[in-house]
């Protein structure tokens, strides 16, 4: 008998009320962008970049580390505001195409799954779900609820909020963010603070912790390895520095 396929995590998204926005071509290139940069940023995580289809209204990919997913949710929501993707996480085989690197190429039980699980999301008006194999479904219910309510107040920050948080999560400090905006540090701590952005990390640690055990489960040696290259170069922290 052959060796069962390594368990996989498809990540899947589709933008919410896409067919609403006007300029089109516009989003389409911004997304691209940023899809770019989030593949860029989680290289190490990847067994396939992630990538658009049908055009700029769904993403796919696929991690062979789960432990990024959320922050990379959040990294591509916030670059995007107003626009959001809901998203979907899935464990399990890739039997199609599992080393062609291309998500668009593979198939297999994950992606099965994923899609229902998006398709779930969908139909409960929920941004993100999962569908781990050997995971409660109460525990996956728990961490829904938790991103439930990060999706409630980030989908009601303003451009500027949404931007200083962005940048943030790019450069680090709020001096650096002030510099890359070029408005004063008072503004971007006004901003940060009107995002919630400290009470919103402490729903993203919760869904990382969760994350951290579905990666040692899964594989204890993956796991076990320090968060370096999954994170934010620029870990985001309770109170986000000067």
């Amino acid at each position: 008998m052959g060796k069962s396929p390594p368990a996989r995590f498809v990540l899947v998204g589709d933008m919410i009320r896409s067919r609403a926005i006007r300029e089109r071509r516009k989003m389409a290139q911004r997304v691209e962008a940023q899809v770019r940069l989030v593949n860029r940023r989680w290289r190490d995580a990847w067994v396939a970049p992630l990538t658009t289809t049908r055009g700029m209204d769904e993403i796919s990919g696929v991690l062979r580390d789960p432990r990024p997913t959320f922050d990379i949710v959040v990294f591509l929501n916030a670059a995007l505001h107003p626009a959001r993707f809901r998203s979907a996480l899935a464990s399990g085989a890739v039997d199609v195409a599992p080393k062609s690197g291309d998500a668009a190429a593979m198939d297999g039980p994950a992606f099965h799954r994923a899609a229902d699980a998006l398709a779930q999301a969908r139909r409960r008006g929920l941004p993100f779900t999962a569908a781990i194999e050997g995971e409660p479904r109460e525990v996956c219910g728990l961490v829904e609820a938790t991103a439930k309510l990060h999706d409630v107040v980030s989908s009601s920050w303003t451009s500027s909020d949404a931007e200083a948080v962005h940048v943030y999560s790019l450069v680090g400090t709020q001096a650096a963010v002030a510099r890359r905006l070029r408005i004063t540090q008072q503004a971007v701590s006004d901003a940060l603070s009107r995002a919630r952005f400290s009470d919103l990390t402490v729903a993203e640690d919760a869904i990382r912790a969760w994350l951290q055990q579905v990666a040692v489960a899964t594989d204890p040696q993956t796991g076990s390895r320090g968060w370096t290259k999954t994170r934010w170069p620029h870990s985001p922290r309770l109170r986000p520095r000067r």
